[in-house]
This record gives structure tokens, C-alpha cells and sequence, in this order.
């Protein structure tokens, strides 16, 4: 993927896979983990909102135990939220991965053999220069430190 080029995950039909470790072959589609993202960003925001208005609704005694409840199902969303975003970029990767894979059957194809490694090897050589750019760029610490 170019720079700024965002992968769209949301598809139309599954995507073919193949376990690196065991080969096995399955179809694998990842609107059900975009819909679950959706889903707990949508109760993430709800919770927020009714925690700010029970806590404008009762200011002095707001921690009881409604808020205290919706603070931990609050916690268990965020938690669920953050692993459904490793699953997707785990995912974007894998796929990615076997377009290149398969990418580079059909080049060998056309081109043969000894042309395609000759690509390959540019495209390394093309690489080291790229990463030696990226670590010259100028990089913000964290909190001004």
C-alpha cells in the first residue's frame, strides 16, 4: 500500500486464505469484524454519554452503583474494541501477504523465472533505500520530552 493509501476491509465476497503454519485453506470475510468495531464503538459512545449525564444528574453522588457498572462494561468494551482492531490489522497483513504471494506467481509466469527474481532483487535493493530515508526523517517525542 502506498503512503496514505488506506486498505478498505469492508468486502463484497470472501477472501481466500491459506494458514502459514498447518496450509490449511479457508475463505475468510471481514465485515463481521468491521461490523463488531461498529458495534462497540456505537455502545462505547452510549455508555460515555449516559456516565456524563448521570454524573450531571447527581454531582454529588454519581460514583454508586449504576456508574460504577456501566464504568466497568465501559472497560470490557474498550478491551473487546482494542482486540478486534489487532484481529483486523493481523488480518490487513495476512491479506496483503497473499495478494503479493500471488502477485508474484503470475509475474513468474509472464516473465519467467530468472526475470522475476532479477525484479525482486531490484525491488530489495529499492527497499534499502527507502527504510534509509524513513530513518532520516524527524520524529516528535512524546509529551515534549
Amino acid at each position: 500500500m502506498n503512503e496514505g493509501e488506506k486498505m478498505d476491509l469492508k468486502q463484497t465476497k470472501p477472501v481466500h486464505l491459506r494458514c502459514p503454519k498447518c496450509r490449511y485453506d479457508f475463505s475468510y470475510n471481514t465485515n463481521h469484524i468491521e461490523n463488531e468495531i461498529d458495534r462497540l464503538k456505537c455502545e462505547i459512545s452510549s455508555i460515555k454519554s449516559a456516565m456524563q449525564e448521570h454524573k450531571r444528574l447527581y454531582p454529588g453522588r454519581y460514583r454508586d452503583s449504576w456508574y460504577k457498572k456501566a464504568s466497568c462494561k465501559l472497560q470490557e468494551n474498550v478491551a473487546q474494541l482494542q482486540e478486534y482492531k489487532k484481529v483486523r490489522k493481523a488480518t490487513a497483513v495476512e491479506i496483503k501477504l497473499q495478494t503479493n504471494i500471488i502477485f508474484k506467481k503470475l509475474v513468474e509466469e509472464k516473465l519467467g523465472k530468472e526475470e522475476t527474481m532479477k525484479l525482486l532483487e531490484e525491488a530489495e535493493k529499492e527497499m534499502l533505500y527507502y527504510e534509509w530515508d524513513m530513518a532520516k526523517q524527524n520524529f516528535t517525542r512524546f509529551d515534549g520530552a
